[in-house]
């Protein structure tokens, strides 16, 4: 009687193992359907991760290409929230938004009222712009952009308050 229960239960596990295994191969068949399959990436896909792995930062030997590098838009000149005379909706974006529009780390939100009101109330504008100028906590000083004149901070400030209707 233990043979045949013995036979039955490898019989059944068998089975079992049997189905999951098929299973198994439907899903990475249904996978490589879905997906394309070929292993290739489309010329979009490239553009995006080319874009997105483009590097920082530049470092020039040369002295001759020195001023060719330094005038060049992807140094830093213009464009990446440093231009003084972008609008401060785009310097915003560029600079704030990381975290103060997803609440990254804490950071308070922008457009919500309560978290910036209960700070303005606590400690004034004064703070705020300092805070802002120099860091404060996880916050980088000027947002992480060096380059912002103190007077453009402050007024990211303002845009960051009025925008939450504060």
């Amino acid at each position: 009687m233990s043979a045949d229960h013995d036979r039955t239960f490898v019989r059944t596990f068998l089975g079992v193992l049997g189905v999951l295994v098929g299973i198994t191969f439907l899903i990475i068949i249904a996978a490589v359907m879905i997906t394309g399959g070929d292993g290739e990436l489309s010329d979009v896909r490239k553009e995006r991760i080319a874009e997105r792995t483009q590097p920082d930062f530049q470092v020039v030997t040369d002295a001759d290409n020195l001023q060719q590098v330094a005038a060049s838009p992807a140094s830093g000149s213009g464009g990446d929230g440093g231009d003084e005379s972008a609008s401060l909706e785009d310097t915003y974006k560029q600079v704030c938004a990381a975290c103060h529009g997803t609440g990254m780390a804490g950071a308070p939100k922008t457009g919500e009222a309560g978290p910036w009101q209960a700070r303005l109330d606590d400690k004034g504008r004064d703070t705020l712009y300092d805070h802002a100028i120099n860091g404060f906590k996880g916050m980088p000083a000027k947002g992480g952009k060096a380059d912002l004149s103190d007077d453009r901070v402050k007024e990211l400030v303002d845009y960051i308050l009025e925008e939450s209707g504060v």
